[in-house]
């Protein structure tokens, strides 16, 4: 019955995997789930396992056949059965030559179990013992079960190698004859149990991810999944295909002797079979079992233990891989200049998918490192040391369909490196020093989607990787790749493109060549790049463009040309760009252009969403610029030389959502100037010119969400200015030397949450200013001139700024803080109170100054000129965990000072006047990682514990 259930979910399996993908799309997701298919998400292709009605025919038609045979055995192996026919004669010459009081029963069973010991233990054991390998290297929890059962299983194999010895030494005993039918039939059994049991729990359980940095493409990293695949339980190599089917059809053949041997067989046999029967009831004496009978017994089973413990101490598996884990899964040796890779045979058992061997010190691999890889789909051998790549290395990785070489400090690649790599999809090979490619480097390479030759930054803007140095772009490098996507040669040294280098490439969606020396490109460079979708060519030093240029890039939608010296350009050069949304013209020279040229620039791009026209030197802006962007969203004139905008300028731009005009000197605006933008939410308008007057062009603009007006030297803030901006959430109003600010400027406020005074010069600030702003999170008013804050200035401020986080009062005059000043502040994380002239605090009357703040989390008094600090200052700050009372004048502390300060972390005392500390005045601070003392007189120091870092 155990026979029968495994062939049937061999058989289920085998059918469902290798079956064409049109089938499988229409099975129940239950059924997906029972049997582990799964279909990974991966940056890789499908599974390389051939899928078709054919593999699937001939892997599951065995399964079937054993199926029906393992049922008909069951019905006849029924007591009830009764022989009601004449047997056939091939029933009654098994019976008397092979069965189990069979002539030749001994000699079957000896090749039958070498057979079943060979199978198992090359087709199995090194798999089983590669989880183990697996398991210990991953720390698994699982890992002592897997070595019970892998020992187990060692031990099946070894009993089946010894057995049939004691059936050589007692013939005739019909006993053991019996017993080892017996033996037989449980331990296929049990090798096929142990096999899909370790194999399914490995897979549910074993994986180990690695996160390799580099250049693939539009990710700044890949996760690198070392795990055993759903199909892993179910080989499809030769021998381990076999050792499976062969454990559970040999049972079939065991049942079938024990049938025919009843003990009752007598009187249920017919008479022509009883006589034959009782005729071979010794087989013993016969002839031709004597003359191999002392060979079996002798050499039989120590040639089976022997191959056992062979395969024990292979290096690929456990246990002889258990301690050797530099290089997982593969192996490494270290010598003179680093490590040498020298097999992979343990990744290949496991036939796992993904190999990360990243930054190994790998100077050297053999030439048959990989040899055991042919189902291998994606490789990373990046912050490794080779400069060199030689055919015979990547060979046998033909199914590889990523390859990642960045950092190896390749500086020569043979032209024939890649040779059988053909199912390759993304080569990556940055931040090397590779000078020159042969063209031929990418022959045969027909599923090339991705080549990666330039650098890489993240998400915020770091370079992560570097390119190369080439100099020159092959001709031909691209022309056997006619499904590239992807090409990045960014970051190299290339003067130039060959006019046709890209003629074999229409599938090319991104092209990406910034950060070269190309300084000029020829009219049909692009032609036939119909699929482009990116082209970047920002920081090069491109003059001109040629006015054909661009010309048939219909599905171009992101052009990047920032950073050239572009001073001439075609007015009609982007015309035909109907499907582009974004254009990047920073940092170039447009400024040389006549307004009659810059009007008709940007004619026809009606899809256009994102300008950038920052740093051009740009002096007028023609009144129809940008009538033709109707869809226009983010529009960037940061840091020209514009003084006045034209009425009307953006009167068909309604959908634009952020404006930035930074930097432009631009003052006088014009009545009505934003009257359209109604549907603006970030507006720009730093260090330019504008007056009281200008800061009222502002009211119409409803939905705006950021203003930045910092650095205009308004000098003053029309009262109602900001009345009709109620959903304004950042404020930027720094630098504008105002003196004073009108009592309800920010009274309709009520979604403000960051608000920038810093550097004005305001002296004091009026009641109830900041009512109003019950949203707000920080507040800014560093370097200011307050010099007084009383309780009735912020009464009504901080009665409702329950969310108010960070206060920043850096910088001022404060001589004098009353107590109660901070009350209500009850989520205030940051207290900023550095460089003012608080000598006060020493009144007694201010030992609650901080009460209250029960969620501070940083408190700055640095520089502040204080002497004496009252013992109860600090009360009530439980969270507190930055204190700074840097450069003070304080020589002596209270005890109990920091009492109740259990999470402070970092302790600021340096440069005061401290003779002496209080014993015990740290005491509490369990948490203390820094304390600063430098600049004192202190003789001693008192005991501090948890202490993790002191300066003294």
């Amino acid at each position: 019955m155990t026979s029968l259930i495994a062939a049937m979910y061999l058989s289920a399996q085998y059918f469902i995997r290798y079956s064409p993908a049109v089938f499988r799309s229409k099975l129940p997701k239950s059924l997906k789930d029972g049997l582990a298919l799964e279909q990974s998400d991966r940056f890789d292709s499908p599974d390389p396992e051939t899928e078709g009605w054919w593999p699937c025919i001939v892997l599951f038609l065995p399964y079937l056949a054993l199926m029906i045979v393992l049922a008909w055995d069951l019905r006849r192996c029924q007591r009830s059965i009764q022989w009601s026919r004449k047997p056939k004669p091939t029933q009654v010459l098994y019976a008397e030559y092979f069965g189990v009081q069979g002539k030749f029963y001994g000699f079957k069973v000896a090749m039958l179990q070498f057979l079943t010991v060979i199978l198992q233990a090359f087709g199995k054991l090194q798999i089983l013992g590669g989880i183990v390998s697996f398991a210990i290297h991953e720390a698994s929890e699982h890992s002592e079960v897997f070595k019970r059962c892998f020992w187990a299983f060692v031990g099946f194999l070894c009993l089946n190698s010894l057995y049939p010895s004691i059936l050589f030494l007692f013939p005739s005993k019909k006993s053991v004859r019996l017993g080892a039918a017996m033996m037989d039939a449980i331990l296929d059994m049990a090798y096929t149990m142990t096999y899909l049991v370790i194999t399914l729990l490995a897979i549910y359980e074993l994986k180990l991810d690695k996160q390799v940095s580099g250049n693939f493409g539009d990710e700044p990293a890949v996760n690198f999944t070392a795990e055993l695949d759903a199909s892993f339980a179910f080989p499809s190599d030769f021998l381990g295909y076999f050792a499976v089917y062969y454990s559970v059809a040999h049972v079939c053949t065991v049942c079938r002797a024990l049938e025919n041997y009843e003990v009752q067989h007598s009187m249920r046999q017919p008479p022509n079979l009883q006589k034959r029967s009782q005729r071979s009831m010794h087989p013993a004496n016969s002839g031709q079992f004597k003359s191999c009978k002392l060979i079996c017994k002798v050499l039989y089973s120590p040639v089976l233990v022997a191959i056992i413990i062979y395969l024990l101490l292979s290096s690929n598996t456990y246990p002889g891989h258990s301690g050797d884990f530099g290089c997982f899964p593969c192996r490494c040796q270290v010598v003179s200049d680093g490590a040498q890779l020298q097999s992979c045979g343990l990744a290949g058992v496991l036939r796992l998918k993904d190999i990360s061997l990243s930054e190994q010190g790998i100077s050297s691999v053999t030439e048959n490192a990989f040899r055991f890889l042919p189902g291998l789909q994606r490789l990373s051998l990046s912050g490794n040391s080779l400069p060199l790549l030689t055919k015979k290395m990547l060979c046998p990785l033909n199914a590889l369909n990523l390859l990642d070489l960045g950092r190896v400090g390749l500086e020569r690649v043979d032209k024939d490196a890649f040779a059988c790599l053909s199912s390759l999809r993304v080569l990556s090979i940055s931040q090397n020093h590779l000078k020159h490619l042969p063209e031929e480097l990418l022959y045969p390479m027909p599923a090339l989607e991705q080549l990666l030759l330039g650098g890489k930054t993240n998400a915020k803007g770091l370079r992560i990787f570097q390119g190369n140095e080439l100099e020159t772009f092959p001709q031909k490098l691209l022309e056997h790749s006619p499904h590239l996507r992807v090409l990045d040669v960014s970051e190299n040294n290339l003067r130039e493109i060959p006019e046709d280098g890209f003629a074999g490439n229409q599938r090319l969606e991104i092209l990406d060549l910034q950060s070269n020396s190309i300084s000029e490109l020829a009219a049909k460079t692009f032609a036939g790049l119909n699929n482009l979708r990116r082209l970047d060519l920002q920081k090069n030093q491109l003059t001109q463009l040629p006015p054909d240029l661009l010309a048939g890039l219909d599905n171009l939608q992101s052009l990047n040309l920032n950073d050239n010296e572009l001073g001439e350009v075609s007015p009609r050069v982007f015309a035909g760009l109907s499907s582009l949304q974004t254009l990047a013209l920073k940092s170039n020279k447009l400024g040389k252009l006549s307004s009659d040229m810059l009007s008709d620039l940007f004619a026809g791009l009606s899809n256009l969403e994102t300008l950038d026209l920052a740093y051009n030197e740009i002096y007028a802006v023609p009144a129809g610029l940008f009538q033709d962007l109707r869809n226009l969203q983010v529009l960037s004139m940061r840091t020209n030389r514009i003084r006045k905008l034209p009425h009307g300028v953006f009167a068909t731009n309604r959908k634009l959502q952020t404006l930035i005009l930074g930097s432009t000197g631009l003052g006088g605006l014009p009545k009505g100037v934003f009257s359209d933008l109604s549907n603006l939410q970030t507006l720009n308008c730093d260090r330019c010119s504008f007056s009281p007057q200008d800061i009222a062009e502002l009211r119409g603009l409803r939905n705006l969400k950021t203003l930045d007006l910092g650095w205009n030297q308004v000098g003053e803030m029309p009262a109602g200015s900001l009345d009709k901006l109620g959903k304004l959430e950042t404020l930027d109003l720094r630098e504008n030397e105002l003196r004073r600010l009108p009592p309800d400027l920010f009274a309709l406020l009520h979604n403000l949450q960051t608000l920038n005074l810093n550097n004005n010069a305001l002296g004091e600030l009026s009641p109830g200013v900041f009512a109003g702003l019950t949203s707000l999170q920080v507040l800014e008013l560093k370097s200011n001139k307050l010099n007084k804050l009383s309780p009735q200035v912020f009464a009504d401020l901080f009665a409702g700024l329950s969310n108010l986080e960070t206060l920043n009062l850096n910088r001022n005059r404060l001589g004098e803080l009353s107590a109660g000043v901070f009350s209500g502040l009850s989520s205030l994380q940051n207290l900023d109170l550095a460089y003012n002239k608080l000598n006060r605090l020493s009144d007694e009357r201010l030992g609650g100054l901080f009460a209250g703040l029960s969620d501070l989390r940083t408190l700055d008094l640095r520089r502040n000129g204080l002497r004496e600090l009252p013992a109860e200052v600090f009360t009530g700050l439980n969270k507190l965990q930055r204190l700074n009372l840097n450069a003070n004048s304080m020589g002596q502390l209270p005890a109990g000072l920091f009492e109740g300060l259990s999470d402070l972390q970092i302790l600021d005392l340096r440069r005061n006047s401290l003779k002496d500390l209080p014993a015990g005045i740290f005491a509490g601070l369990g948490k203390l990682q820094t304390l600063y003392l430098t600049g004192n007189s202190l003789d001693e120091l008192p005991e501090i514990c948890s202490l993790v870092e002191c300066w003294s």
